[in-house]
């Protein structure tokens, strides 16, 4: 069961905290997604703002036992970087969220011309046996875990059906240089 709510631009945390907690508590809800992650209204562009929702979010997902996703806005610059080298300094406005957050996922996709430089592999392994190439006819996107306060950070590979509107979880990524047995 999917449920929109649609709050406007006008609206603080505590609006925000009544939505979550609301909806969570007469539709019993176990996600809730927020697109896109900004900083109370009154305080707009302060990265001292964007941390204290994000410890709102937090707390509402412990006591509630829920999970709460949001994506944000990256900087410019991080079009310039590769999928490979993101990190939570290409958070626009606010970087300091990341020490609030229990996970940090950034997602950029791979350019198609640049699909000969990348590799995946099944499993948890960073010594991979078999690595594969990239098909040109899917649509790649690197997961690179910027904190995991559950455990490890791979590099995951994800690629996108747009008729359906799909993820798939393909493996582990990484440089062909790096990772292709066949090359060393």
């Amino acid at each position: 069961k999917i449920r929109i709510v649609e709050t406007g631009s006008d609206y603080s945390d505590t609006d925000l905290r009544q939505i979550i907690e609301n909806t969570v508590l007469s539709e019993g809800i176990d996600y809730v997604f927020y697109d896109t992650f900004k900083s109370d209204k009154d305080a707009i562009g302060e990265w001292s703002a964007m941390k204290r929702t994000a410890t709102l979010l937090s707390e509402i997902a412990k006591k509630r036992n829920i999970f709460i996703g949001a994506n944000i806005q990256l900087t410019d610059d991080a079009n310039m970087c590769k999928p490979l080298e993101l990190t939570s300094s290409n958070i626009a406005n606010s970087k300091q969220i990341k020490h609030v957050l229990d996970a940090l996922c950034l997602f950029k996709e791979i350019p198609y011309g640049e699909f000969d430089k990348y590799v995946y592999w099944n499993g948890t392994t960073d010594k991979p046996k078999v690595v594969k190439t990239l098909a040109p006819e899917n649509r790649y996107y690197v997961c690179r875990i910027d904190k995991n306060r559950a455990g490890i950070k791979p590099d995951i590979l994800f690629t996108l059906n747009l008729n359906t509107n799909t993820w798939e979880e393909v493996g582990r990524v990484g440089y062909k240089e790096v990772y292709d047995p066949k090359k060393k």
